[in-house]
């Protein structure tokens, strides 16, 4: 066999293998994902609504030509299924993390980032809890004819942006660095006003729905921590009254491929 001969098969072999290995590589990227579900109920007795009575003329105007009935939005419980809106849930990078923490992969689904509306609709913050993740575009967007402000006092993303009737705010610029807990978030003008802020590197975070469901799509496989949070650190429990979280409302998961881990219908209490 000739020297020429030889570095042909040389090549032949190394473009073989390297296409190989492309072939492996992409094949274990899909199956390397799994999602997570589950669904938090309240433990104890639902509480009662907290009807809230506008105090200034052009604000009682205002619902009352509307047909507006407010409440407050701290707890809400489904009164069918005792699901709790408005958990969020985490993906934990330790206590010290800036809510970006460690780089995980991100699966393609999330490639394309929509933009993130907080409406002011009906004397009300809607949807009332908010996760914005680094890229998406972010407005503040009043679809009454009265004017609010949305403020967020506190965090790595405070900001304080009037909005008057019926118009749009841009405040993407504003969204510089990710929280390690959702903020609160208010209407100075209208003070029964409140929802929660949070501003995340990944896209594995969610909030409860109004049922007290949640399901994250497309985990890299591989063991992870997940945090709970709602006004607190969340401690939940099993069906048998087990505590399934540690510190911090924290919970340790193994996601593995191309499988969906269903944690079950968790309890929690008002505290």
């Amino acid at each position: 066999m000739n020297t020429h001969t030889t570095i042909k098969i040389f090549v032949f072999l190394a473009l073989s293998l390297a296409a190989g290995w492309g072939a492996a590589t992409a094949l274990g990227q899909e199956g390397s994902w799994g999602h997570m579900k589950g669904q938090i109920v309240l433990g104890g007795s639902i509480p009662e609504k907290e009807k809230v009575t506008p105090t200034k003329a052009e604000d009682v105007k205002y619902c009352k030509e509307n047909g507006i009935v407010l409440f407050k939005e701290d707890w809400v419980v489904d009164e069918k299924t005792k699901g709790v809106r408005g958990v969020f849930v985490m993906m934990y990078h330790g206590r010290d993390a800036d809510g970006g923490g460690k780089k995980v992969k991100v699966h393609e689904s999330y490639d394309q980032v929509k933009e993130v509306i907080v409406d002011n609709n009906k004397m009300r913050f809607a949807p009332h809890d908010i996760i914005v993740r680094f890229g998406q575009k972010v407005i503040l967007r009043n679809s009454d004819k009265v004017g609010h402000n949305v403020r967020v006092a506190s965090g790595k993303n405070a900001f304080n942006a009037l909005v008057p009737g019926l118009s749009d705010v841009d405040i993407t610029s504003k969204m510089n660095e990710a929280d390690r807990l959702p903020q609160t978030m208010e209407c100075n003008l209208h003070d029964w006003m409140k929802g929660r802020f949070l501003v995340r590197q990944s896209p594995y975070n969610i909030v409860t729905d109004k049922e007290g469901k949640f399901e994250i799509k497309n985990l890299p496989a591989g063991k992870h921590e997940f945090q709970f949070w709602q006004t607190k650190y969340v401690e939940l429990k099993d069906g048998n009254g087990k505590v399934l979280t540690g510190r911090r409302g924290v919970i340790k998961v193994e996601i593995k491929e191309g499988e969906t881990l269903d944690l079950g219908t968790m309890t929690m209490e008002i505290k």
